[in-house]
């Protein structure tokens, strides 16, 4: 019996053995590793790193909606306009051994309706006063994109003109608020929050002002009554019978820019310029160059409210006025189509003027200021008040080529917005703003200068009122 009993344990221990050795010449499969999205904490919140890489991304977007009511003049303006914008964005980050490596690209789509379209698909056209009489629709489809490799940047983006901004964008005066153009640039961190910028921007977009001619051989020789949209704004202008048709030519030279900046906990504080060539159809005169410069400073307020600022800018140029005042006509190449207008009057947003009989070329001067409070009253509601003044000028030997264009006008706006952030991304903005023209008259509506180009008393006043209520959702 106890032979028989160790037997069956030896075959039984053998065939374990056995089967073990089997298996183990089997193949395994083993369970291909989990990788876990980590949180990037290098670059802020929101970015992770993309599963394999040492790149980190963070991925965000927007919807947001606005109706706008622009004051109207005649019974045929179409005053209201809505607009619905949609965004996806992508920011990539990684470090390397030339610096920071960086791709970021934001897709947007807007859908803009009445006075909320631009006149142009190619423009921004914030509050834009056209006519639009047929209110029709216009899809604009804008990308910023850009790389950046440590100090060099490249990319369709905002100009380097603009650092620092007004929280209003409903249209105040007397700061860049340029369309998105093609930029190389590059910028020198100097440490301590100072650093200097220079940039090659291309300068299809600051070309849109247009270029005035007339043949001055008397004060009215080139003064023909301009023909203006419904609600005032300078859509087409006469010339004299005389003078000889000009308009912007091709690009020959981008526009040089260039900022001194110092961004600091007690805020930021920038210094800007730009040189703009101007290339006209008219063979006997060449390049001319315009030019404008701005100040500007963003200053942290803690004390009073967590968030609290208070911005202010001083700007002037001279034949460069989408670096002054952004020109809300939209793409206007063509000669003396270029205007700004509220009613019966209305400015002449032209860079240059030229003498066709003596050949003698004109820059518009401008000046401008800004100045905006912002005020959180809870952690959810701000509420902001900002006024700006521009004047736009020219030569006395201009304006007496044209007693309706390019005369001498003040614009001042007041703006004041609310805004409410009832959850964290969603944002509820109202605004209102106030605008006032100090110019002479574009029409005949009762209005005349009688007095040659030197009499203020032909100017009169024109203002308006504009609302807008915005709904935007971030994420």
């Amino acid at each position: 019996m106890k032979l028989t009993k160790s037997l069956l344990l030896a075959s039984a221990a053998g065939l374990a053995a056995v089967a073990t050795a089997s298996a183990a010449d089997l193949p395994s499969k083993k369970a291909a590793p989990v990788e876990y999205v980590k949180v990037c904490p290098t670059y802020g919140p929101g970015f992770f790193y993309i599963p394999g890489s040492q790149t980190c991304v963070k991925l965000g977007g927007n919807v947001w909606g606005e109706i706008n009511y622009s004051q109207p003049y005649v019974k045929g303006g179409s005053p209201l306009g809505t607009r619905m914008n949609m965004g996806i964005s992508v920011d990539a980050r990684s470090s390397s051994e030339f610096g920071l490596v960086r791709a970021f690209v934001n897709n947007q789509v807007s859908y803009r309706m009445g006075s909320e379209t631009s006149g142009s698909a190619n423009n921004e056209g914030l509050n834009f006063r056209g006519a639009n009489t047929e209110a029709v629709k216009e899809t604009q489809f804008n990308v910023v994109g850009f790389v950046q490799v440590g100090g060099f940047t490249v990319g369709h983006m905002d100009s380097m003109y603009r650092v620092v901004a007004p929280t209003s964008n409903i249209g105040l005066s007397g700061w860049h608020q340029p369309d998105l153009s093609n930029v190389m640039g590059y910028t020198l961190a100097l440490g301590n929050g100072f650093s200097i910028t220079a940039s090659l921007e291309d300068s299809t977009i600051t070309n849109r002002n247009g270029v005035w001619s007339g043949n001055a051989s008397g004060p009215y020789a080139a003064t023909v009554a301009p023909v203006l949209n419904n609600d005032g704004t300078l859509k087409t202008a006469g010339t004299s019978s005389n003078g000889v048709a000009i308009t912007q030519g091709g690009n020959r030279l981008p526009d040089y820019v260039g900022n001194v900046t110092v961004a600091q906990s007690w805020g930021t504080v920038a210094l800007s310029g730009a040189v703009h060539s101007i290339n006209t159809t008219y063979a006997p005169v060449g390049t001319e160059y315009g030019y404008a410069g701005q100040l500007a400073a963003k200053i942290n307020l803690p004390m009073i409210a967590a968030g609290d600022y208070l911005y202010v800018s001083g700007a002037m140029s001279s034949g460069a006025n989408a670096f002054l005042m952004r020109d809300e006509a939209g793409d206007r190449t063509s000669q003396n189509t270029n205007g700004f207008g509220i009613g019966r009057v209305a400015v002449s947003m032209n860079d240059i003027a030229i003498n066709t009989s003596t050949d003698s070329v004109y820059k518009a001067k401008g000046t401008g200021f800004t100045a905006e409070v912002g005020h959180y009253f809870t952690p959810t509601v701000m509420a902001h008040l900002g006024y700006s003044y521009v004047k736009i000028d020219w030569d006395v030997a201009a304006r007496a080529m044209s007693t309706t264009q390019l005369n001498p006008a003040d614009i001042q706006r007041v703006s004041f917005g609310v805004q409410w952030t009832p959850i964290a991304g969603l944002r509820i903005w109202p605004e209102v703003e106030y605008s006032k023209i100090h110019a002479l008259v574009a029409n005949a509506n009762g209005y005349t200068a009688s007095s040659g180009p030197n009499d203020r008393t032909a100017k009169r006043n024109e203002d308006n009122w504009t609302g807008r209520i915005q709904i935007r959702r971030d994420f």
